[in-house]
Order: structure tokens, then C-alpha cells, then sequence
């Protein structure tokens, strides 16, 4: 009998984000991620910059059936790899242009 059974909702953490599926839509496979931005008004005593964290999730894949809790895991962690490749480059690339304007000001 319990095989008929169609859940309503069912959330389930997984490795580095959550399965989620709220009847009647697809199932879910929800990477969760951090993100750390400096506030403008975060000053602290000391001179640092406060930082804020800002939680973010983002929808990787949606299936019709379930799926298997390893398979999200999976896919959750090839996601959280390519989106850090992603931002080193960016961070990287920020950093070039930076040091070729501050070389560009010194010519002057």
C-alpha cells in the first residue's frame, strides 16, 4: 500500500545543498552556496571590513521520478566544482585588469 503512497512535499539535505519536490512539480536537486560581500557601512573598530554572508541556492537539475541520494550528491558536487573554477578565473581575471590599470597610472 505504501507504494502508491505520492509524497506532498519532501525535503531532504544532501551533500552540499538539498533534494526538494513539492507535488506536483518535478523533483529538485538544489545546490546552497556562500557568497561573502563586503558591507558598506561594516566598519569595524579595528579598520577591517565586516563581511556579510549571503546565502544562495541555485536549481541544478529537475527530474519527473526521484532521484537516488548519491546520483544529487554527485551532480551537486561537479556543480559546486565548476561554479569555483568559474570564480577563480573571474578573480583572477579581476586581478589582471587591476594590475594593468595601476600600470597604466604609473606610466602617466
Amino acid at each position: 500500500m505504501l507504494k502508491n503512497f505520492e509524497p506532498v512535499f519532501y525535503l531532504r539535505p544532501a551533500q552540499g545543498g538539498f533534494i526538494y519536490r513539492k507535488y506536483p512539480e518535478e523533483w529538485q536537486q538544489v545546490l546552497t552556496y556562500y557568497d561573502f560581500r563586503e558591507q558598506l557601512r561594516g566598519v569595524r573598530r579595528d579598520g577591517g571590513v565586516e563581511k556579510k554572508k549571503e546565502v544562495f541556492r541555485k536549481v541544478v537539475m529537475t527530474t519527473r521520478e526521484r532521484p537516488a541520494y548519491n546520483d544529487v550528491v554527485n551532480v551537486l558536487k561537479r556543480e559546486s566544482a565548476r561554479m569555483g573554477r568559474e570564480a577563480q578565473e573571474a578573480q583572477e581575471e579581476e586581478e589582471r585588469v587591476e594590475a594593468a590599470e595601476r600600470e597604466a597610472r604609473r606610466r602617466r
